[in-house]
């Protein structure tokens, strides 16, 4: 019963962190200038002529279909924003922590660990680089660090398709930020 009572107060605490963000979003310049920019680049703006930026076009992807699903739900497209990261954020580290091998008491302790240094790593990024790049990058990269682990300890082979989402998320990692590459290596 402790376990269920732990899992429902974290699922609490999800929501209530998800509805702070979603209803006072933090304020990033950076964030701004990719949302404003994804409104130029789909009012016929040209990347890397109008749109001057040194970022990779899987960036402005990203931004682009924050602006058009915002215009779709008639939403404000910074709020729709934060919204999306807190939720990719959650189910990142909830997908890292699964895949993570839990056979034994370290390897719980090692489930615990990620999800609290993940929360920590979310916590301070929305008082301090809400929505960059950096800290979304890390995120998607997790999954594929624990994937590893699995792997190495031999508890991967009942799991292939999550090993699959977990490289294609290390994938998108790099396609946004490409020095994370160094990562994976």
């Amino acid at each position: 019963m402790p376990r269920a009572a732990g899992s429902l107060a974290m699922a609490a605490l999800a929501v209530v962190a998800f509805l702070g963000v979603a209803l006072h979003p933090p304020n990033n310049l950076d964030v701004a200038w990719y949302l404003v920019a994804a409104r130029t680049w789909a009012a016929g703006g040209e990347l890397y002529v109008t749109l001057r930026d040194p970022n990779t076009p899987a960036v402005w992807y990203l931004f682009l279909g924050v602006h058009h699903l915002a215009e779709a739900l008639g939403l404000p497209a910074h709020r729709l924003f934060y919204s999306l990261v807190a939720l990719a954020s959650l189910a990142l580290l909830s997908f890292t922590a699964w895949l993570l091998p839990a056979g034994d008491a370290a390897g719980r302790r090692r489930q615990l660990a990620t999800l609290l240094g993940g929360a920590f790593l979310c916590g301070f990024t929305a008082l301090t680089l809400a929505g960059q790049r950096d800290p979304l990058a890390a995120l998607l990269v997790l999954p594929y660090l624990a994937w590893t682990q699995r792997l190495a300890e031999g508890a991967g082979a009942g799991a292939r398709r999550q090993g699959a989402l977990a490289t294609l998320l290390a994938g998108l990692a790099v396609l946004i930020k490409p020095h994370f590459l160094l990562w994976l290596l």
